[in-house]
């Protein structure tokens, strides 16, 4: 005889987000489609369902998959059932970026650093390059299409 796990999830009524999963030592405690703190029990068998990855669907009556993450900057849509893209905190992580790529270089423009006049004015090249890169890619919608500037220490490395 195989014994499979039986566990409760407490499901939102509205959005389907799963706000918590419970294994009761006693099935009689947890009734089917009774709320028990403005969620709605739902039982499922245990396989692999996780309050962060599935949702449950009141419509077919179903726990579904939402799908990994596809980068940090998505956000789960509960109304659509779907990832959205936040470009805002992509554009956010895009300055956050930039402005310590720029911290790493400061050293190259000061009046005392140790450094050719001509890689000075190659650094702020590069300086200009990065304070202009939010702007340049304004219809950018994925980190990972992003091309940063390469500074002038691996100019010819690439």
């Amino acid at each position: 005889m195989t014994f499979i796990a039986r566990y409760c999830a407490l499901v939102d009524p509205t959005t389907g987000q799963i706000n918590t999963l419970v294994y009761p030592p006693n099935a009689d405690e947890y009734l089917e489609g009774e709320i028990l703190n403005g969620s709605i029990i739902k039982w499922c068998e245990n396989d692999g369902i996780t309050c962060q990855s599935h949702y449950y669907n009141h419509t077919t009556s179903e726990f579904v998959e939402r799908g990994a993450q596809p980068s940090q900057f998505y956000y789960w849509d509960w109304d659509h059932k779907t990832w959205v893209n936040d470009i805002h905190a992509l554009f956010a992580g895009i300055r956050v970026h930039r402005n310590g790529l720029l911290m790493e270089c400061d050293w190259t423009q000061l009046a005392d650093s140790p450094i050719t006049d001509e890689d000075k004015a190659n650094w702020a090249l590069y300086r200009d390059q990065l304070r202009h890169f939010p702007e340049w890619n304004s219809g950018a919608t994925d980190w990972d299409s992003l091309v940063w500037p390469v500074p002038p220490n691996l100019w010819g490395q690439e």
